[in-house]
């Protein structure tokens, strides 16, 4: 639906083709392709949802978004049966209880049976974030709600999702990009001239551009932690990935280095752990930066539901947190392995 700042990352396999939408399990299955079709399986490798599908997604709330072939996405539940037929031209994740869905007609929203509440009468919507949902018209950003009325009469040049009750915009007037935060009436509540990008709230803190760098802000619009980054992220589990002199490493919420950069990339952490790249080799570090499992892999992901998806020599599998194969890799790999901090 709209462009925002995330990564997707398909892997392409001889075999089977995995699909990560920010995980690779989910509830238990994963969506993987075989002879041009996609299907699921479980942890144990075993096929749970026969390959009939021409895209799938993973499953949240008992339900995954697929696409059939010449017809269009729909949903189905976790036996393969579809509880919203495949009549849209692309559905997106379910969010409150409601996905945002495209028609030749325009964009608008469906629930979980598939009945449209929101006409599609917007030219792409984003999913809804604490009751209010991102629309583009006519080249502008407005938040409506859950009835489809407008908010607030107030439009943007971009905009992000409500979070912790304030959503990060961009208003540009006579030739200047003016950026900050507004809360739920459409008010600015965070105004700074210098800020040259703004971003979600999360635990507190967000993360804002100043000049070339990155540093963050708590929710008066003090800033909190210097802009001396290369690159950050939002905070997660305590930590905060960033990457500073081509290196990334983990801070706490005081901008102290807990683990100190010194990888060439490295993942968000996820239950305890991250997967970083030493060199060309990918490892899974803790909390206190020590490795749980040496760098031995051309390729990583981090764990979810308790594996992680990894190669060695281009053939992909999964391991558990000991670094035992419990799906052996069998999955070939097409395409270099990815390096660097991107």
């Amino acid at each position: 639906m709209l462009k925002k700042i995330f990564y997707i990352l398909t892997v392409t396999l001889v075999t089977f083709k995995i699909f990560s939408y920010d995980v690779f399990f989910s509830e238990g299955l994963a969506p993987v392709k075989k002879d041009g079709d996609w299907g699921y399986i479980d942890k144990s490798g075993k096929v749970i949802i026969d390959f009939q599908f021409e895209e799938a997604r993973p499953f949240f709330n008992g339900l995954a978004i697929v696409r059939v072939g010449g017809v269009g996405y729909g949903v189905i539940d976790k036996k393969g049966n579809f509880r919203v037929n495949p009549d849209f031209a692309y559905i997106s994740e379910f969010s409150e209880g409601l996905a945002g869905i495209r028609l030749s007609s325009g964009s608008g929203f469906i629930d979980e049976d598939g009945k449209i509440v929101i006409k599609p009468i917007f030219w792409d919507v984003e999913a809804f974030s604490e009751g209010l949902a991102i629309t583009l018209f006519k080249g502008k950003f407005k938040y409506i709600d859950k009835t489809g009325s407008y908010a607030f009469d107030k439009e943007f040049n971009e905009a992000h999702s409500f979070t912790e009750g304030l959503a990060a915009v961009r208003v540009d007037k006579d030739g200047y990009e003016e950026y900050g935060y507004i809360d739920k009436t459409g008010k600015f509540v965070i105004k700074n001239k210098d800020f040259k990008g703004a971003w979600e709230f999360k635990d507190g803190f967000a993360i804002v551009k100043i000049e070339d760098k990155f540093g963050y802000i708590d929710k008066t619009g003090k800033i909190v932690i210097e802009p001396i980054f290369n690159y950050a992220n939002n905070f997660r589990e305590g930590l905060a990935l960033v990457e500073i002199n081509k290196k990334a490493g983990f801070i706490d919420k005081k901008g102290q280095f807990v683990i100190k950069p010194q990888f060439n990339y490295a993942l968000n952490m996820k239950d305890g752990y991250a997967c970083v790249l030493i060199g060309k080799k990918y490892g899974f570090i803790d909390k206190t930066g020590t490795f749980v499992i040496k760098p031995q892999f051309e390729s990583a992901e981090n764990f979810c539901e308790g594996l992680a998806l990894v190669s060695i020599n281009n053939i992909y599998g999964f391991i558990d947190i000991t670094g035992k194969f419990v799906i052996k890799p069998t999955y070939l790999l097409f395409g270099p392995p990815r390096y660097g901090n991107n």
